[in-house]
């Protein structure tokens, strides 16, 4: 029977190969992207929770009841203090988070001066070994 649409071809990615000319796993470039897509992938079902928490808290704090005492609608939202430990928590994050980026540049600083004693300079090899620490 013949077809109407255009078959599709697929090609494979480019594939490194060892010293021996076999094939061995897709270059950094190919798994750089299939990381990120993964990633995106991953973020985005976490992205539409948070928003709809949001939108809901949102709506229910502006949305008038009905009382049916009165037979009129009024407004219910009691608003909740929160507590000192939240704050304090959320300090003791940021600067967790702060200092760990910190050491992260100190490391990879290192780690690049290092390659940079062993010969004349910095290859950007050499950089791609550090890539790691970026």
């Amino acid at each position: 029977m013949a077809s109407f649409s255009t078959t599709a071809t697929i090609t494979e990615p480019e594939i490194s190969r060892d010293d021996h000319g076999r094939p061995g796993l897709p270059d950094y470039g190919t798994r750089l992207r299939r990381a990120r897509l993964g990633l995106f992938v991953a973020l985005i079902p976490v992205l539409m929770l948070f928003v709809s928490f949001t939108s809901a808290y949102v709506v229910r704090q502006g949305l008038p009841t009905l009382d049916p005492r009165t037979n009129n609608f009024v407004r219910d939202w009691i608003p909740v203090a929160l507590p000192r430990l939240l704050l304090l928590n959320t300090f003791v994050l940021l600067v967790s988070s702060v200092s760990m980026e910190l050491a992260r540049r100190q490391i990879r600083a290192r780690a690049i001066m290092e390659m940079a004693s062993t010969g004349p300079g910095v290859s950007s090899g050499d950089q791609i070994k550090a890539r790691g620490l970026r």
